[in-house]
């Protein structure tokens, strides 16, 4: 190709692929901690420990340090925590030193992208195409922007190791044969099962790397016959197999947390959703949200119909790819499905959900793929050329203006849970996120509006009529307090914080009556609590005419 004579030289091609991937991402480094990273970094002192603290993330209970947060110990991610212990001690609390992190792990994937493209036999120009996609793709601004999703990068930068090393101990590139001593083969592949290992330690996502292994395997390579190639993929499904025992085992909350909540038929109805919808991210990125809800489908509707076209229409071009001699695209197409089993939940453990975060590790084989199909265009005839050439610098340019407004989002807390409540705007979730942002940035009476748009969506759900009440309570405007504390105790009447919220209101609106007995009610509970105590010899002072009142 043509394009080969500007970027023919190597370093050029990989530092233009680099600043490519780092340079739409700068005007992320200025936003603050967000979402998940005020639990797993801001407010956890965990990470503070110094490097002694490495060995704890690697323990079940501990790996984000928040011993007490169940749901974030049915994850387990120590790299996640390492890398966030390193950032700590050498930034503090600095968000820009996350977000530096965090665009250097996106060049390094982005880069072996490169080599993972040329190893499979593309030429240097697609290769190099396939690391632009990559790079500037819209849909991985979650990925980069968001601190905490992390693991996604860190995942995917040991994935692609992990190929990488298998092909340096095939002796050469994957379908060549020879080259290199045993025992530094052998050194190879120990080190790709190692880096294996660390990508599952990152997340999840990893447990696919065997069957794209195998797929490799089957399309590409020829060497050592069916048998041999058997014997290079099995100890990867025996690490991945070892891992998920681990979870299932070790990290004890997992099965807990992560059960099934519908009935099979609709779970693969849904998940077959999830494909069409993931599909159109890669292709069409726009628009982008930071929450989707969760619709689920138990009958053949237009949109399940659609998915199934969509599959049984991949089904049949990735056949015809093979039997047209295009193998290489066809790994690369595969690739792009197969990564994406994890996410969809079949099986099913956990709640169904999409987020744009799980695309960074499947966008490997779509960009390579793409890149791919550009390049074949190009390659045809002259004017061909020019078309595509002009066709692929307008994607890259339009991708990298989509990344940088993308990064806006994440400009400040209201600024992105305004965002999340706009793309779902029938979940209960974004609007309470919003709330307790614009509480906490002094908007209480706005935070009140979203939290009743939350409770709206969430009817049975004390917790969020509790932060209505506290959030009354702190406008002082206590007898809607009340109303809201009521009926967060109707729905869960042992609960210890809002009776005491209750108390406190009730005593504030001068019923210090049936504030002594809510009072009275939580001792039953709980006979030590120390708020209850506090607050009722206050209200015994307030009898006496005093009008303090406390938590």
């Amino acid at each position: 190709m043509a394009t080969e004579g500007v970027l023919s030289k190597r370093p050029v091609a990989l530092a233009f692929i680099a600043a490519l991937a780092f340079l739409p991402y700068i005007n992320s480094f200025n936003n603050p901690f967000i979402w998940d990273d005020l639990h797993l970094i801001l407010n956890n002192p965990g990470i503070q420990g110094g490097l002694k603290s490495v060995f704890k993330a690697f323990s079940p209970a501990m790996w984000g340090m928040m011993a007490d947060e169940e749901a974030f110990q049915s994850f387990y991610r120590p790299t996640h925590t390492i890398l966030s212990i390193i950032d700590y001690e050498i930034w503090g609390l600095n968000p820009l030193g996350y977000h530096l992190s965090n665009a250097i792990l996106h060049v390094i994937s982005t880069v072996l992208i490169f080599f993972f493209a040329e190893k499979i036999g593309f030429d240097g120009a697609t290769s190099f195409l396939s690391s632009a996609v990559f790079a500037v793709h819209p849909v991985h601004t979650e990925s980069v922007s968001f601190i905490s999703a992390r693991v996604d990068l860190l995942s995917s930068m040991f994935l692609l190791s992990s190929f990488l090393l298998y092909f340096a101990s095939l002796g050469g590139s994957g379908d060549e044969s020879g080259g290199g001593g045993g025992r530094k083969r052998a050194l190879f592949y120990a080190a790709s099962l190692l880096s294996l290992l660390f990508a599952l330690l990152s997340k999840e996502m990893a447990i696919t790397m065997p069957l794209l292994l195998a797929a490799y395997s089957l399309l590409m390579e020829e060497r050592g016959g069916r048998g041999g190639r058997f014997k290079r993929v099995l100890p990867y499904f025996i690490v991945v197999s070892l891992y998920l025992l681990f979870r299932v085992f070790a990290v004890s909350s997992f099965m807990k947390l992560h059960t099934a909540r519908t009935d099979t038929v609709t779970l693969l109805f849904t998940a077959s959703t999830a494909v069409l919808d993931y599909v159109r991210l890669l292709v069409i990125p726009y628009p982008l949200k930071a929450y989707y809800t969760t619709v689920w489908h138990g009958s053949l509707d237009m949109k399940v119909v659609a998915s199934f076209v969509l599959m049984a229409s991949s089904l049949g071009f990735f056949i015809w790819l093979i039997s047209s001699g295009r193998r290489k695209a066809s790994f690369a197409f595969l690739w792009t499905f197969i990564a994406l089993i994890p996410v969809l939940n079949i099986g099913s453990l956990g709640e169904f959900s999409m987020a744009e975060r799980y695309l960074y590790i499947p966008s490997i084989g779509y960009s390579i793929f793409l890149a791919s199909v550009i390049a074949s265009f190009m390659r045809r005839n002259a004017v061909s050329f020019r078309v595509f050439q002009a066709f692929t610098a307008v994607l890259l340019i339009v991708f990298a203006f989509l990344t940088v407004e993308r990064n806006r989002v994440w400009a400040d807390e209201v600024t992105f849970y305004t965002a999340m409540a706009r793309g779902a705007p029938d979940s209960p979730l974004p609007h309470a996120n919003l709330a307790y942002a614009l509480d906490r940035h002094g908007d209480t009476g706005e935070g009140i509006e979203e939290m009743k748009r939350s409770i709206n969506y969430a009817r049975a759900n004390p917790i969020l009529y509790n932060s209505l009440g506290s959030m009354y309570m702190k406008e002082k405007r206590f007898r809607e307090a009340v109303e809201a504390l009521n009926a967060a105790v109707e729905l869960k009447p042992d609960y210890v914080t809002a009776l005491n919220n209750l108390g406190i209101s009730y005593a504030e609106t001068g019923d210090l009556d049936r504030a002594s007995l809510v009072f009275s009610r939580v001792l039953e509970i709980e006979p030590a609590n120390r708020a209850a105590l506090e607050n009722m010899g206050r209200l015994q002072g307030m009898r006496r005419g005093k009008r303090t009142g406390r938590r």
